[in-house]
């Protein structure tokens, strides 16, 4: 008992010393410990974060993702995990195509232990013929998914970026440097994609457009660390937009971490680099039916809306076209669903993708329309 009254104790105190902040660790002590430089961002960024050597019970996860729409309307989602965020430590490999009438299909496989390797000074994540990989710093990389191993979805593609990088201050979202954390740097905020994809039965098809990619790594169970969130992005007559809705728990201090970035892809202006409540408000969508009939919540926010402090708004809906809707209870690690602490913790993972028609508002008034993908990653309910 006097165990669990220090637990909460401690759990009250880190609410109240994080009850001010924004979320996003961004003070000159945060960038001096963890190596990093205001507005100027390194190679190494890119590479592995999270420690080389972990047992099978670590908690540290990292993911290297890309996103693109092809000029027919082809969605690809490609990412490399060296875990997943919570379920086994195995490195993971995911692939999800969506063709320009709305079906998506694709695999996600587990590989064993030794099938990983992870470059540090650079993006070099490989799980067995599957990678992802820079070529050219933080401006070009190859993703290659392997079709053998992907139940025959594949893809072979080269991605230039248009656009600086950019992550809201360090990217770290936690307390302090040294405690639980969930980090986003975003390498390529927009970039050119060419290449092939494959189909099962060999089936090979060029892909033209435009791309994105993000990396993302923590230390603790997401679960333990964050609720939800809410993140898209879009483009509107040559204007990126980037957006992200986190919700914390009470380990985060109950973070609510507002992230919005607008640049000009043509001029190469950023127009909008905030975060935090001080600096984005945040508008959800009255609520709306779920696409999905076996959603358990049955409604979901319709949509996101960001007003920036410089009177940028951008816009994100919801609902329809639905592009992904997961069920992810499988992934609980097996010792929560036994003990029971997946109940206890209210752990009932799910994952909603859209198409999204995303529009900006200038502060003048003008406004523009364009297309683009908004997700809802629900972790704890």
């Amino acid at each position: 008992m006097a165990l669990l009254a220090l637990w909460v104790v401690a759990l009250l105190a880190i609410a109240v010393v994080n009850t001010s902040a924004q979320g996003v660790l961004d003070k000159d002590l945060d960038y001096l410990l963890l190596g990093l430089q205001k507005n100027k961002y390194q190679i190494w960024e890119d590479g592995r974060r999270t420690p080389i050597e972990y047992g099978p019970n670590s908690t540290y996860f990292e993911w290297w993702y890309f996103d693109g729409v092809a000029d027919d309307g082809t969605t690809i989602v490609y990412a490399v995990y060296t875990a997943q965020p919570y379920g086994t430590n195995r490195p993971v490999v995911s692939i999800q195509i969506t063709s320009p009438q709305g079906q998506t299909v694709g695999a996600l496989k587990q590989f064993s232990f030794s099938d990983g390797s992870w470059g540090t000074s650079y993006a070099n994540a490989k799980v067995g013929k599957n990678y992802f990989r820079s070529t050219g710093g933080l401006d070009t990389y190859q993703l290659f998914c392997d079709p053998a191993s992907m139940d025959g979805y594949g893809v072979n593609l080269t991605l230039k970026a248009n656009l600086q990088s950019w992550r809201p201050a360090t990217g770290h979202m936690g307390i302090f440097v040294g405690g639980p954390y969930f980090a986003w740097f975003v390498a390529v905020p927009e970039g050119e994609v060419t290449g092939t994809f494959t189909l099962p039965g060999g089936i090979q098809k060029t892909f033209k457009g435009t791309g994105y990619h993000d990396h993302n790594w923590g230390n603790v169970n997401m679960a333990v660390l964050l609720e939800h969130w809410w993140w898209g992005r879009g483009k509107a007559n040559g204007k990126v937009m980037i957006s992200a809705y986190l919700t914390g728990s009470v380990l985060s201090g109950y973070l609510k971490g507002p992230l919005l970035f607008v640049a000009d892809a043509d001029t190469k202006n950023i127009l909008v680099s905030e975060y935090g409540t001080d600096n984005v408000t945040v508008a959800l969508a009255p609520k709306i039916t779920h696409p999905d009939p076996s959603y358990p919540r049955t409604t979901i926010d319709g949509g996101v809306k960001f007003t920036s402090s410089k009177g940028y708004v951008v816009n994100m809906n919801s609902g329809s076209p639905l592009l992904l809707s997961v069920n992810l209870n499988s992934t609980i690690p097996a010792i929560l669903s036994i003990t029971g602490l997946d109940k206890l913790l209210n752990i009932h993972p799910w994952y909603t993708r859209f198409a999204s028609q995303p529009t900006l508002k200038y502060p003048n008034g003008t406004t523009l329309s364009g297309i683009g993908t908004l997700e809802y990653y629900e972790l704890v309910w």
